[in-house]
């Protein structure tokens, strides 16, 4: 379907709402807690007590996908998380409560899905007015699998426009927020699938992560989650990868749970059989290793606390070195591990992704309203070469740092030729380079780091301090795996000792977060390439001690 103008664009969006304000406003009838004693003792479940209940028979699919149905309109109604709820959801759960149904291991968990993953007649819009009412005509390989185990699919979640942007707001679906606080971001760009996690909405939900877009949202929201090596995962299907012809980042899929032990399960699954391999000859057919998940040798890990282009603000250092003792207690070695120049490899980060000068981006945004989470996405891509040149020049003037503001706006000139891009392809080659040779010289199974330099800030300023993601898209330049998992709260009582260094960006950081007294603070686990059930086995590991 061909637009041509912002007014066709513009009634597509009005009627994508309407369509949706009556349809929750149906399901709303339909699906209430209210009275509801015996869907409410439903949700008390942990995960492994429900699913066990359902695969054995005292519980039946229908009737737990009632109870988050009605869940999951409680927590969007809280913070706009659900874009749309999948039509066949119902169908699915009344399959499986069939006598002699086939019975997967995941049987009858409701689950969301971020709203990139394609649905058989459901649209994956991204945020684009343009996109919409164009359904996929079959599922993502994922969506098939998860339902071959058992699961059903109930809810598409929200993202940024474009999923670039860790927070969470597109002209078609609105804005969403953080469960536990209205006024701070739910992460992105699986700000939507962290959200509906972050109240309890589902069992689990799918996400995927092109620079942190799993990693911040669970970190958000106090959920756990893992960003996998590229093709561990099957991305048919998940639209994450609309920018197929941006080089040095590609997108992962991955899951968002309420623990690190119920997040291996749902991976030991997928992998399982290669079932993967056989829907997607791009899936790498690597089983699940349970001889390293249940492996219990004592580990070599390093540790780092901060960054030197975002220093870490508030109890975010102090949670790390928490988790550091923890792992120590369980008998692992825990030493100070020297990351590479992280000005450097933000840079590289940075110059890659305005490579074309902004092409891709104009295409993408053409006609489009544009939302507040990519507003200065868009206006760099618009900005003029001389202009950016001049902002190079002068962003100490305008009260910005001179490493750090006048890095980035030069940066976005350096990847303009061929010889340049293949330059910056290379130095991001060293940069792993650098990581792997650093880690066979401490003999390093693993990396302790932070997940972000501050928990959920405020819904304005996530659009506004991009550049926090350089401790977590580090690791998808490398193409690392790298697990994040609740280890710590924000107490608020070490903001206002941060040294922001008189930068403008950095000062924006410490005012952001004073909001975010109470929130939860993640730490991240990183090891060598394909090596996820490494980083699931220490998150169980940790996430134990810290229940004790």
């Amino acid at each position: 379907m061909e637009v041509k103008s912002r007014q066709e664009l513009d009634k597509l969006v009005f009627k994508r709402q309407a369509e949706r304000v009556e349809s929750f406003k149906k399901l709303r009838e339909e699906y209430n807690l209210d009275n509801d004693a015996a869907s409410q003792a439903i949700l008390q479940l942990d995960d492994a007590t429900l699913l066990a209940k359902l695969r054995g028979g005292s519980l039946k699919a229908t009737v737990v996908l009632k109870a988050y149905m009605a869940k999951a309109l409680q927590v969007t109604d809280n913070c706009n998380c659900i874009t749309e709820f999948i039509p066949q959801a119902k169908q699915w759960a009344e399959e499986l409560d069939m006598p002699n149904a086939v019975k997967g291991p995941l049987h009858g968990l409701p689950i969301a899905l971020k709203e990139d993953y394609d649905v058989e007649g459901m649209d994956s819009t991204l945020g684009f007015a343009k996109k919409l009412y164009q359904p996929a005509k079959k599922h993502a390989v994922l969506v098939k699998i998860l339902r071959s185990l058992g699961a059903v699919p109930f809810a598409k979640t929200n993202v940024p426009q474009s999923l670039l942007s860790y927070a969470c707001d597109n002209p078609i679906y609105g804005i969403t927020t953080n469960p536990k606080n209205k006024f701070l971001s739910p992460g992105g760009s699986s700000g939507g699938s962290g959200a509906i996690m972050g109240g309890s909405g589902a069992v689990f939900s799918m996400g995927s992560d092109i620079g942190g877009s799993l990693r911040i949202p669970a970190h958000f929201n106090g959920a756990v989650t893992l960003r996998g090596t590229v093709d561990r995962l099957s991305v048919r299907g998940v639209n994450a990868c609309i920018m197929d012809k941006l080089v040095g980042a590609v997108g992962v899929p991955g899951v968002i749970g309420n623990s690190a032990s119920f997040v291996s399960l749902v991976y030991k699954e997928l992998l399982k059989d290669s079932l993967q391999n056989k829907e997607d000859p791009r899936a790498v057919p690597i089983p699940w290793n349970d001889e390293l998940y249940l492996s219990d040798n004592k580990l070599r890990i390093g540790y780092y606390t901060s960054l030197p282009f975002f220093p870490t603000i508030g109890d975010t250092g102090k949670t790390i070195l928490d988790a550091k003792a923890a792992l120590e207690s369980l008998g692992h070695s825990v030493v100070e591990f020297q990351m590479p120049d992280d000005f450097h490899y933000i840079g590289i980060i940075n110059a890659l992704l305005h490579a074309d000068g902004g092409k891709i981006f104009r295409e993408l945004f053409h006609l489009e309203q544009i939302a507040l989470a990519t507003k200065g996405l868009v206006a760099n891509a618009y900005a003029p070469e001389w202009k950016r040149k001049l902002v190079a020049n002068m962003f100490p003037i305008f009260g910005g740092s001179s490493k750090r503001g006048a890095m980035l706006a030069r940066t976005m000139l350096d990847a303009r030729s061929s010889d340049d891009l293949w330059e910056k392809m290379y130095q991001k080659k060293l940069v792993r380079n650098y990581i792997l040779d650093k880690m066979e010289e401490q003999e390093l199974d693993l990396i302790l780091c932070p997940v972000f330099p501050f928990p959920a800030c405020k819904l304005a300023e996530a659009a506004e301090l991009l550049f926090a993601v350089v401790y977590t898209m580090i690791w998808n330049i490398v193409d690392f795996p790298a697990g994040v998992l609740p280890f710590g709260v924000e107490s608020g009582k070490n903001i206002c000792a941060y040294d922001d260094e008189g930068d403008a960006m950095l000062k924006m950081a410490k005012e952001s977060v004073t909001e975010s007294a109470g929130m939860s603070i993640g730490v991240q686990l990183v090891a060598k390439p394909f090596k996820e059930e490494l980083v699931l086995r220490v998150m169980t590991e940790l996430e134990k001690t810290s229940k004790k």
